[in-house]
C-alpha cells in the first residue's frame, strides 16, 4: 500500500478550515453598507485570503493523480461514486428547496444548474475526472521541454482570461485542455510543483508548509486582484 503524503493531507486539513472561514466570511462582505467598514474590511480580507483552498484542492487531486497509471475500471468506479454523490445531493436540496423553503425548482435542470450553488464542485471535478485517463496518459510522456511549453502557455491563457474580468470582454474561443475555467489548470500545477519536488534534492519535503505558500503563489497570481474590485464598491 502506498504510503500517504501527510504534507498534502496537512494541506487539505487546513484547506477544510479555509473554507468554512469563507462561507462565514461571505455573509459578512455582502453586508456591504449595513455593518461597520471595519467589520466589512476584516472580512474582506479573510474571504479573499482563504480562497486559496479552492485552487488547493485541485492541486492536490493533480498530485495526487495525474501521474498515476489506473485501470479504466477504477476510472469508471470513481466517476460512479461521484456521480452518485451527485444525485443523492441533488434530490436532498431539491426536496428541501420545494417542500420547505418553497422555492421553485426544475429537476431537469439540474444537468445545467447545480440544486444548490455549493454543489459546483462536483460539476467542475465530474468532467476532468472524465477525461483524467486521457490526461495522466499524456503527462506521464510529455518531455520536460513539452512540460515547459504547456506551463506557460497555459499560464498566458489563464491570465488573458483573468485580464478580461476587468474589461467584461470574452475570448472567441479558449485554450482547449484549460477552457475558460482554471480548474484544469491548477491540477497541471499541482502535478508539476509535486513532480519536480520530488526530483529536487535540495527541496524541503517535510515542509507543508512552504508547499502550501506555492499552491497560493499560483492562486494569488490569478485572482489576487478581486480583492481591489470589491474594495472599491
Amino acid at each position: 500500500m502506498k504510503e500517504k503524503n501527510y504534507n498534502l493531507e496537512l494541506i487539505r486539513m487546513i484547506s477544510f478550515v479555509l473554507v468554512i472561514a469563507i462561507h462565514v466570511s461571505n455573509y459578512f462582505c455582502r453586508a456591504y453598507g449595513e455593518i461597520p467598514n471595519s467589520e466589512y474590511a476584516f472580512s474582506l480580507v479573510i474571504d479573499t485570503a482563504a480562497r486559496v483552498s479552492v485552487p488547493s484542492f485541485f492541486m492536490i487531486s493533480g498530485a495526487l493523480l495525474l501521474g498515476r497509471e489506473e485501470t479504466l475500471k477504477k476510472h469508471c468506479r470513481r466517476i460512479l461514486r461521484f456521480l452518485s454523490v451527485l444525485a443523492v445531493w441533488s434530490v436532498v436540496y431539491y426536496l428541501w428547496n420545494t417542500c420547505y423553503m418553497k422555492t421553485e425548482v426544475k429537476l431537469q435542470e439540474i444537468i445545467f444548474v447545480p440544486a444548490e450553488a455549493h454543489l459546483w464542485y462536483l460539476y467542475a471535478m465530474i468532467p476532468i475526472y472524465l477525461v483524467l485517463p486521457f490526461l495522466q496518459v499524456m503527462c506521464r510522456n510529455l518531455s520536460k521541454n513539452l512540460e515547459t511549453a504547456l506551463l506557460i502557455i497555459s499560464t498566458g491563457a489563464v491570465l488573458l482570461n483573468f485580464r478580461t474580468t476587468f474589461t467584461g470582454e470574452e475570448l472567441y474561443y479558449d485554450l482547449p485542455l484549460i477552457g475558460d475555467k482554471v480548474y484544469t489548470y491548477y491540477l497541471f500545477f499541482g502535478y508539476y510543483i509535486s513532480k519536480y519536488r520530488k526530483k529536487n534534492p535540495d527541496s524541503p519535503e517535510n515542509s507543508s508548509a512552504d508547499l502550501y505558500i506555492q499552491y497560493g503563489g499560483i492562486f494569488w497570481s490569478n485572482h489576487g486582484g478581486n480583492i481591489c474590485k470589491r474594495v472599491s464598491l
